[in-house]
């Protein structure tokens, strides 16, 4: 899955994926701090390759935080900065304007990148958005 995606940009070498919450006392949300994607029990696969389609994109979206992290990207600072803001909550973090794809993907905030990563690898978009967004 993430060399169909990523290539060779996401560096895999030593790559581990935790199992459960990043937080003493767990939590319902994966995350991805640095390098280590953290799925609590309730989101992890042992082959995420072979789970449901919504799977698979919560797999890409997390795997794309990764290799943010791996350009330098602090996730860990800007999550809690949408935190605080409050678009966590309602969501809005992750929404994008569709119209907007075509334009460089630094342009939009890191979950919106994430966002666009897995739905353009399930194929979420129609063929001129892909076009765009490729």
């Amino acid at each position: 899955m993430l060399t169909d995606l990523f290539g060779t940009h996401l560096d895999q070498s030593g790559l581990v994926i935790g199992i459960g919450g990043l937080f003493p006392g767990g939590t319902v949300n994966t995350m991805v701090p640095r390098y280590t994607p953290w799925f609590p029990p309730s989101n992890y696969l042992e082959d995420f390759s072979l789970g449901e389609p919504r799977s698979r994109r919560h797999f890409i979206h997390e795997m794309t935080h990764v290799l943010q992290s791996q350009n330098g990207n602090v996730n860990w600072i800007d999550g809690p900065f949408y935190a605080l803001k409050g678009q966590y909550g309602d969501r809005s973090v992750y929404q994008y304007d569709r119209d907007r794809l075509g334009q460089p993907l630094w342009t939009f905030n890191f979950e919106q990148q994430a966002e666009i990563a897995a739905q353009y690898y399930i194929g979420d978009f129609n063929q001129d958005e892909m076009m765009r967004a490729a």
